[in-house]
Order: C-alpha cells, then structure tokens, then sequence
C-alpha cells in the first residue's frame, strides 16, 4: 500500500515538473493524491473486514463437532443427522457401493459401527440409528443405545453392535445372510 502510494506521489510529482503550469498542477496532483489513498485505504479495509469475516466463519465451523464417518469405508456415501441438541439423537444413513452384497455390505457396516460408537465426536447422543442402502433401497437398519454398548475385544464386533441394538428391519437376503454367519 505504501508503494503504490509513494509510486502516485512520484508521477504527480514528475508530471507537475514537467508541465508548464507549474502553480496549477500540484495542488491537482496532491488532490489526486489524496483521492487515491482514500480509495487504497477504503479498498484495503474492506479486503480487511472481508479476510477478518472469512476467519471468523472457519472458527466457528472448526468448533462445531464434527462426526468421522470415515470409518465406513465401503460405502460410497453416509449422510448423518445430528440431533443431539433435540433429542439425543444421530441417524446415519449409509450408502454401500452399487457392487456390493446386501448381507455382506450390512455386515462390514455393523463391523465399523464398532469402531465409531467408540469416537468421542458422537459424545451426547444417548442412541444411533444407522440405515444400510444399496442402490436406493434400504436392505437393513438398526438403533444402538450407546449405553449398551460395551467394547469387548474378545467378541466379534458386529455381535457387539448387535448386542447393543434393536433390529428394525432387514430385507431377506440380509435375513438369510446373517442367520448363514450366526449374527442373529
């Protein structure tokens, strides 16, 4: 800013020697002068405000909570509700790959729920309701009470999610895949 300022100056000044109304032209100059820091300062304040409102907002969304959902690593997407504030509460709706199996797909969901009913991002909510969807179509869901679940290293994982949770619905290729592993 200083340059630009101190660059204006100089060509006000250099013009007004080199012109032959030498009284007229530096009152001009300093006038122009003046203008243009005005409008650099106002220019600068605003791009001021405009990173100081920028880092405000990147604050704020860095103290939100957030929820890893990177756990879930078959599926193409998880969209969660978080409604720990209202009800404690988060649903999580997880879209396994176009190729996956069903029962398969359900199964390494209920292996990774392991894994993120132990993170301390979901701390407040008293139940996850998580939902398997393959292509659109829901083929499993199930609710956990956190409470319940108790991580043991000596029980397969998904019978510990299992063991913590109410199923709500499982379409029959899931039905028979989990009766075929002995998951319920």
């Amino acid at each position: 800013m200083k340059k630009l300022l101190f660059i204006g100056v100089l060509s006000a000044l250099l013009l007004a020697a080199c012109n032959d109304e030498t009284d007229k032209e530096p009152v001009e100059a300093n006038e122009v002068t003046v203008e243009e820091e005005t409008k650099v300062e106002t220019n600068e304040n605003v791009k001021v405000e405009a990173v100081e409102e920028e880092a405000n907002e990147n604050v704020e969304a860095a103290e939100e909570p957030g929820i890893d959902t990177s756990i879930f690593e078959y599926a193409k997407s998880v969209e969660v509700t978080d409604a720990r504030d209202v009800n404690k509460h988060i649903t999580l709706q997880i879209d396994l790959n176009d190729d996956a199996k069903a029962g398969m797909g359900t199964q390494h969901v209920l292996n990774q729920m392991y894994d993120f009913l132990q993170q301390e991002d979901i701390n407040g909510a008293e139940t996850v309701t998580f939902y398997v969807r393959l292509q659109e179509q829901k083929v499993a869901q199930f609710t956990t009470t956190i409470a319940n679940f108790k991580a043991d290293p000596e029980t397969p994982m998904a019978k510990v999610v299992l063991n913590a949770s109410e199923i709500e619905k499982l379409n029959p290729e899931v039905d028979a895949y989990g009766k075929t592993m002995g998951l319920w």
